[in-house]
């Protein structure tokens, strides 16, 4: 394929996949959660409002879209390499996936926080609780070895996005991160020395830790299976 057809084609998917993604994203109302920087001059009832939204939009997103997303770009541009599909993830889910983040971190204020411990509270939980559930879908992701020996799991490639994504935030993760991983999945235990050395490292660093033995756990269960 010429060349210069070639880069039209690609730059036509490209547009194509950010104008339906831009779509889904008006759906779910993302355009209302902006706020900048400068949280105090909201009202309280209209803030309370876009937490409310947040929480909403941050699950479909993290749960759902993001991964969705991906699936996509690998279809449309498998033609074009792996480099041109991670390309395409990476331009069209990085910004809404920052704003997402900056959200709850301006949100966190200390002025705030005074004035909306409740619900503040209530954000950290659900972060927290997100970051839990990510770990139990690694522990239990059940789709079968690629035919093509030799080649990375999907899996993997979530794990890495994943990870990535929290550790562009992660001094605000450090704070609300206040509690040890589960190691308990089901009726199977990971143990503690699984983890390393637990000396300094804080409850956000044993997190990604545990999702990273845990998508060990996994593929080596799959390998044994294939």
């Amino acid at each position: 394929m010429n060349g210069r057809v070639s880069d039209d084609l690609e730059s036509k998917a490209m547009a194509r996949l950010k104008h339906d993604f831009q779509t889904v994203l008006k759906r779910l109302r993302f355009m209302e959660l902006s706020i900048g920087r400068d949280a105090e001059r909201f009202q309280w009832d209209d803030l309370k409002m876009k937490i409310e939204l947040w929480i909403q939009v941050a699950k479909v997103c993290f749960y759902k879209l993001f991964d969705m997303e991906k699936q996509i770009c690998g279809q449309i541009f498998e033609g074009f390499g792996v480099e041109s599909i991670e390309e395409c993830f990476v331009e069209i889910v990085t910004d809404p996936a920052n704003n997402l983040l900056i959200f709850a971190e301006t949100v966190s204020l200390k002025a705030i926080r005074t004035g909306a411990k409740g619900l503040v509270f209530r954000l950290e939980d659900d972060v927290r609780r997100m970051l839990s559930d990510f770990e139990k879908s690694v522990f239990h992701e059940l789709s079968p070895i690629p035919e093509d020996r030799g080649a990375i799991h999907p899996l993997t490639e979530k794990v890495i996005d994943y990870i990535n994504l929290t550790l562009s935030h992660k001094k605000l993760l450090t704070n609300w991160i206040n509690s040890m991983p589960p190691l308990k999945f089901g009726d199977q235990m990971i143990p503690e020395e699984e983890l390393g050395d637990l000396n300094g490292r804080s409850h956000f660093e044993l997190h990604l830790i545990l999702i990273i033995v845990a998508l060990q756990l996994n593929l080596k269960g799959k390998s044994e299976q294939y």
